[in-house]
């Protein structure tokens, strides 16, 4: 009898196909190299000359903990071990097989994740969530369908064409960026189920128009350097130079320049009730980012935040206010 398991995952090669290769049990000793809910895991063993493969998930903990497990069945069943009787399935359904209580409980676990530091998921994700699975409710709802079906390609395929029939609420379709948008918020849902039919078999072939984005040519760049106030010239180029969002640039203070390496600290601001887009960066946290500035572009940020006492870098004067809604402080609305 053959005795060997090994764990596989799930690897994309360069051409875009999905393959599989064995994962060496020295590294199942250390498991933070290992990448988690991105890859699925596999068992590969022979049971007689037939090669088994069956999923154990998508964490690595989780598909060791089975590794060792089959290993032990296996040996026992080598050695004339008896085995203890699996348990019997349930009669009942469990709640998770019910959709509305799957969904509200995916969702509850979702608001665990908010935390209170401007580093965990944002209320704002979680509703959004909210919302896109309402359309496939109301989808189950029309078609009577109380159970889980995420694993029926032809189901999720009659949702597909049910979406690109919502109409918005000045009565045109939705376009096939929002189809897409919802659909990828079923198919993580369906993944926390560990049930890969959505994000593998459907969500690749749902295309959409990517936005075309058209840089600005040196000469449009010098003619608004010129056509700029001091303020506004100082506002727009560390905006460019530290490469972040609106908001991002809107909340930075004095306490995130450092005048010595000439960077910027993007992070999030508890005291403002800011916190970044949910994106993990190499350490773990949540955009928390260094960013390099140029050097005399700091040296005038330092010069002209000395002059004012609102604790905010980018902040500009009144006559600006119009063209450059949501960048102005407070404080300097007020003076």
């Amino acid at each position: 009898m053959n005795r060997t398991v090994k764990l596989y995952r799930s690897v994309k090669c360069p051409s875009g196909a999905w393959a599989t290769q064995p994962v060496p049990d020295n590294r199942l000793r250390s498991l933070k190299d290992l990448p988690e809910k991105r890859d699925n895991f596999y068992l590969v063993y022979y049971a007689g000359k037939t090669r088994q493969m069956p999923p154990v998930g998508r964490f690595a903990d989780a598909a060791k903990q089975k590794l060792i497990q089959k290993r032990k069945e296996l040996d026992a069943r080598a050695t004339g071990v008896e085995l203890p009787a699996e348990p019997l399935p349930e009669l009942n359904p469990k709640p998770e097989l019910n959709l509305a209580a799957g969904v509200e409980k995916y969702l509850s676990q979702m608001m665990s994740f908010v935390g209170n530091d401007g580093h965990g998921r944002t209320k704002k994700s979680v509703n959004a969530y909210r919302n896109r699975l309402s359309f496939y409710l109301r989808f189950c709802a029309e078609n009577c369908v109380t159970g889980l079906r995420l694993g029926d390609y032809d189901h999720l395929m009659e949702y597909v064409g049910w979406l690109r029939k919502q109409t918005k609420r000045n009565g045109k379709t939705i376009s096939d960026r929002c189809v897409f948008n919802i659909f990828a918020t079923l198919g993580t849902f369906a993944l926390s189920l560990d049930i890969m039919v959505p994000a593998k078999k459907v969500l690749p072939k749902l295309g959409y128009k990517k936005k075309e984005v058209k840089a600005h040519t040196d000469r449009e760049l010098q003619s608004l350097w010129a056509s700029c106030m001091p303020d506004e010239e100082l506002l727009y180029k560390f905006f460019l130079w530290s490469m972040g969002r609106e908001q991002e640039v809107a909340h930075t203070e004095v306490g995130d320049l450092d005048f010595i390496n000439n960077t910027v600290h993007i992070r999030p601001k508890p005291h403002r009730n800011y916190r970044l887009k949910s994106k993990r960066n190499c350490n773990g946290n949540v955009g928390d980012r260094y960013v390099p500035i140029h050097a005399s572009l700091m040296a005038r940020s330092r010069n002209t935040s000395s002059a004012r006492n609102c604790g905010k870098v980018i902040c500009c004067s009144r006559t600006s206010e119009e063209t450059l809604r949501g960048t102005i402080c407070g404080s300097c609305k007020k003076s």
